[in-house]
């Protein structure tokens, strides 16, 4: 993406706030239209009567403060034209005609990237999501930081975003991902062994679960349209977030025995007092 500055007191973003759908982020990565969504949520940040039109050198102005210059920004809106938003031409009276950016809505994008739920969006500012967009899009997919995660694995990952391990890898450096360690143990506390078989001998070492990832430089917004998007959608949970049919993870015993999910392997927190090294998280299997 080409660099470009503009004064800040001509940035066209509203508030110089950047809101993604975590859902939306996730099926853009999977289906190779994550700069498409870029550029989407980068409309939808400019347009602040939410009307879903916007005249095309506002559309430009707003993509030039998320990193493009001028003629980048023209060419991008063009090619992306048909897809999640589309450019139309309207005459006037007594005056030349004007092109303005006709934005889909939220329902439509979610029908089209097949995303069957949404949970609470996250907002971004302008000049942090301007640094890496595609990097921005992927860290939304994780949690914020304060909130609760459970573990994943990476080809859990893979198969929500479509990303190879590679890539998983370095789009958390450049966002600043912050990943847990996570080890399995034994109800009475004892770690879980496992070995594993090298070129010339056998390794024994801790089973260690799916990290726990966090991501850094966002925060929660209110869950707003995407909660009336989702009724309408008429679904109950979104796939990627069916709980795991493996094992499952709490928090406490009580949420245990409340929960639904019926997995091979069900794992509670071990509180942190009881942890054998700081800085990581245990989980006992009941």
């Amino acid at each position: 993406m080409e660099q470009s500055s503009i004064p800040s007191n001509k940035l066209a973003i509203v508030g110089q706030k950047v809101k993604l759908f975590p859902e939306l982020s996730a099926a853009s990565l999977k289906a190779g239209l994550s700069h498409d969504l870029i550029t989407w949520s980068v409309l939808r940040a400019t347009n602040s009567r939410g009307s879903g039109y916007l005249p095309l050198t506002a559309a430009v102005m707003g993509l030039q403060q998320c990193g493009y210059n001028r003629s980048s920004a023209y060419r991008r809106l063009a090619a992306g034209s048909g897809k999640l938003w589309h450019i139309e031409e309207r005459p006037q009276l007594h005056a030349p005609a004007i092109k303005w950016v006709v934005i889909l809505g939220l329902q439509r994008v979610c029908e089209l990237l097949d995303v069957q739920y949404l949970t609470r969006p996250v907002e971004m500012s302008a000049a942090d999501f301007s640094r890496n967009p595609k990097a921005a899009l992927y860290a939304s997919t994780f949690h914020v930081e304060g909130v609760a995660a459970n573990p994943i694995s990476r080809l859990s990952i893979t198969d929500k975003t479509g990303l190879p391990r590679r890539s998983q890898q370095r789009l958390e450096k450049t966002a600043r991902v912050k990943r847990t360690a996570n080890f399995a143990f034994y109800e009475d506390g004892q770690p879980q062994i496992m070995t594993v078989e090298g070129k010339s001998r056998l390794w024994t070492m801790m089973r260690r679960l799916g990290n726990t990832y966090h991501s850094t430089g966002f925060q929660t917004t209110p869950r707003g349209l995407s909660k009336k998007v989702s009724r309408s959608l008429g679904k109950g949970f979104e796939l990627s977030e069916a709980p795991n049919q493996d094992r499952s993870y709490h928090r406490s015993a009580k949420k245990a025995l409340k929960s639904s999910s019926k997995t091979d392997e069900v794992y509670l927190l071990s509180h942190r007092s009881r942890r054998m090294i700081p800085g990581r998280q245990e989980w006992n299997l009941i």
